[in-house]
């Protein structure tokens, strides 16, 4: 499976933006909800609504799911590249 990006994830943003409905086969669906599993825990519940309502083969969705979704997976993604933090490291004085 592909790898989603920032820019595609920023253009299927720009695309669902006015979208009352989406009908998404499974195979472009599941990326998104995995990747915004990756990174939220506060709208578990509401994906795994959405993941009920998935067929095996299409699925319609309604616009503010999905644009919550590819929210999630955005931050999730951004939050990837974000650089870790050096972590401070005590080091004793030589005298």
């Amino acid at each position: 499976m592909e790898e989603l990006t920032v820019e595609q994830l920023e253009l299927e943003k720009r695309r669902a933006a006015y979208c009352g409905s989406v009908a998404l086969p499974f195979n472009e669906l599941f990326p998104l909800i995995h990747l915004a599993l990756r990174g939220s825990i506060a709208n578990n519940e509401t994906i795994m609504r959405v993941l009920q309502g998935i067929a095996d083969d299409e699925s319609k969705i309604s616009g503010d799911d999905i644009r919550m979704i590819i929210d999630l997976a955005l931050e999730a993604k951004l939050a990837e590249r974000k650089p870790r933090r050096a972590h401070l490291r005590i080091v004793p004085s030589q005298k």
